[in-house]
């Protein structure tokens, strides 16, 4: 019954996420217009429906709505509802059905790692705690810094809600999702030493050379910036984390199968931004990309448009025309109408009009609000232009799971052929179609490339899929989600127990804070049932303010406090980190109910220190001695026998394919009753 359950959501999810494209592979767009609500002018469904008559008049076919992050929070959780009284009368969809009714598609603009108003959510959550910090700890005052897991888990839930909450949403863009300079927080630290042997940034600069600041690609030159050169690595590698979430959290939530997913920056790679508009086409991240060409005349337009069509080839592009920057400043001229007439000609896939102020630049400043009314889209817009296959899309991001997981696998340029391989190798002409969902049983890195006649292959998308065959022990509330029972807090000194959000893993984590030391603290939890002599696995997420440890312990809850695991000591570090270790219960026979799982602070902590503490998992890992528990679970069972039947006819002279279990070289039916003759 669970393979047949399998195989319908596999089907299910399959059908969840292709993206729906025409023929042609257009965009469903030809010249969109930003509508930016800074100071709050769009708070009105009269101010709503000017701004959409107004892109209306000027040719627009999509509308481009700034949105902050306080609406969302007031939307979803009623308690903030102050935050932005519009959720009260539902602006965002009152704005979506007005848009529809003129034809004009509505995408959402919002931001993840720009914080510049104080009404924005995270700054009213979280203050300056997770912002970018420079070399001599002061906090940039706008910018968070995505290095920290609490950022993005924050804004991978928020940009989920939002695909979920709205399904005639056509889009959520991002705005400028960049470091604006090199950040010197505890975890870019972390994650320099992590990468490249122990070297710390901490006080060490390269700004006394110009070519180290950014705008110049050697910035990536260790051998002239050692410093930055790292730093810009890392956080190309936080962005490149960041928005893998991201998407993965909008392939698992939208409403609207054909919800588009963009977000604009510099026109390239910049190493001093750290986001890498290549990285997100190569690897299907974004459905399109805005570049901000910041240009002032039709050849430097032209000469942008070239050079971010060589960086981003995967995706559509499309350029921005400026009318409020610098020269053009305080509104349009000709320039800027010239600059929107050529943007598909000179190789964007749209027109893009942008203003820092809607109604004093754009229509007050009549030269673009006529000049864009008497000037159509481009017959050229809409078009894709891209020549190389769409990088392949898998349904399940990579990471550990309980149980098999199904994969389907898509494209967005239809027709597109998909070959994969499962045994690490890079997919090649040879390699198995993708023809229906891909069942993964056991721990596996899945690869997949696209083919397209008159096409370049796509880029290789990878991941690796860890099938976990841990059964759950019954700690209670072990995220601190319901609050902080039934755990318990004691220290022979002061301190308090609470819980905070977001959390780690979820929306909490526990917070100790110690207002002095002693020989006696613990967080703990009683009633932990255990069985004798059984493998199990304890893990955990945790720091503290001054990276001060903590030893875990699991004994009796009552005198003598027999030990049932060893002692575990955590090496906490100053940001969050997950510890495990595996231990065979002792120290009893028969199953017992008197455990006290316990995380000791003592001698470590220090007064003043604070520790955070979530997603604390006791598990039971089953072990199975026979060649034929394929998937590990403990037993030889019918999803063994699935295991062999989806290899079914794999040969492969030696070495013998990995389900060939009379090793002649096939998988076969014969491999298939070997498994089934072992079920116990």
């Amino acid at each position: 019954m669970r393979f047949i359950i399998n195989i319908i959501m596999s089907l299910l999810l399959f059908c969840a996420v292709i993206n729906v494209a025409s023929a042609d592979n257009e965009l469903p767009f030809k010249r969109a217009i930003n509508v930016n609500e800074w100071g709050m002018q769009f708070s009105t469904k009269a101010s709503i429906d000017q701004a959409i008559d107004d892109v209306s008049y000027m040719k627009g076919d999509l509308i481009m709505l700034q949105m902050g992050s306080e609406y969302f929070e007031a939307v979803r959780d009623p308690t903030k509802a102050s935050w932005d009284s519009r959720a009260s009368w539902n602006m965002l969809e009152y704005a979506i059905d007005k848009s529809h009714s003129k034809n004009i598609q509505l995408h959402v603009w919002t931001t993840v790692n720009s914080v510049g108003l104080p009404i924005r959510a995270e700054s009213r959550l979280w203050g300056t705690k997770y912002n970018i910090v420079d070399i001599k700890g002061g906090k940039d005052p706008v910018r968070l810094d995505p290095a920290f897991m609490e950022v993005q888990n924050y804004e991978a839930g928020l940009i989920g809600f939002i695909a979920k909450h709205y399904p005639t949403l056509d889009g959520i863009h991002i705005e400028e999702p960049f470091y604006t300079t090199q950040s010197y927080s505890a975890p870019i630290i972390a994650r320099v030493k992590a990468k490249y042997n122990g070297y710390d940034i901490s006080g060490k600069t390269d700004s006394a050379k110009t070519e180290c600041k950014g705008s110049s690609m050697k910035g990536t030159d260790p051998s002239i910036c050692p410093t930055f050169s790292k730093i810009y690595d890392v956080e190309r590698d936080v962005f490149n984390e960041f928005f893998t979430k991201i998407r993965a959290s909008v392939n698992a939530n939208k409403a609207n199968p054909d919800l588009l997913l963009s977000a604009n920056a510099m026109d390239g790679y910049r190493p001093l931004h750290g986001f890498d508009p290549g990285y997100m086409s190569d690897n299907n991240l974004l459905d399109w990309y805005v570049a901000q060409t910041n240009t002032m005349s039709l050849s430097a337009f032209k000469s942008s448009i070239e050079r971010l069509n060589r960086e981003v080839d995967d995706i559509p592009v499309i350029p921005v025309s400026f009318i409020t920057w610098s020269s053009l400043y305080p509104e349009a001229n000709q320039e800027v109408i010239n600059e929107v007439a050529k943007s598909c000609e000179y190789g964007g896939n749209a027109e893009w009009i942008f203003a820092y102020y809607w109604r004093n630049k754009i229509v007050n400043g009549k030269t673009a609000y006529e000049g864009l009314h008497n000037l159509p889209p481009s017959s050229l817009c809409g078009k894709s232009t891209i020549t190389i296959v769409s990088a392949p899309t898998l349904s399940v991001p990579p990471g550990t799971y309980q149980g098999d997981q199904s994969i389907s696998i898509s494209t967005n340029t239809p027709g597109a052929t998909i070959r994969y391989t499962t045994d690490g190798t890079t997919p090649d002409e040879t390699s198995p179609v993708y023809s229906k969902p891909i069942v993964i049983f056991s721990t596996t890195t899945l690869k997949a490339r696209a083919w397209d006649t008159g096409y370049t292959p796509s880029a290789v998308t990878a991941a690796t899929y860890t099938i976990s065959t841990l059964v759950l022990s019954f700690i209670e509330n072990p995220g601190f989600e319901s609050g902080t029972a039934p755990w318990k807090f004691f220290t022979s000194g002061t301190g308090t127990f609470g819980e905070a959000s977001p959390g780690y893993e979820g929306n909490n984590f526990a917070v100790i804070a110690l207002s002095s030391n002693s020989t006696n603290i613990q967080l703990y939890q009683t009633g932990i049932t255990l069985e004798p002599d059984t493998h199990y696995r304890l893990s955990f997420a945790a720091y503290s303010t001054t990276g001060n440890d903590l030893t875990v312990r699991l004994i009796r809850h009552v005198s003598p406090y027999t030990a049932y695991m060893p002692d575990f000591t955590a090496n906490l570090g100053k940001s969050w980190q997950t510890f495990t270790t595996e231990f065979t219960s002792s120290g009893f026979r028969g199953t017992v109910n008197d455990g006290r799982l316990m995380f000791w602070l003592s001698p470590y902590a220090a007064a003043e220190d604070t520790y955070y503490i979530d997603d604390i998992r006791l598990e039971k890992v089953n072990v199975s001695n026979s060649i034929y528990d394929l998937n590990n679970d403990g037993a030889v069972d019918v999803h063994d026998v699935n295991i062999v039947s989806f290899h079914f006819n794999e040969i492969r002279t030696f070495p013998y394919p990995d389900y060939d279990m009379n090793t002649d070289g096939k998988v076969d039916i014969l491999d298939i009753i070997l498994v089934s003759n072992n079920i116990k």
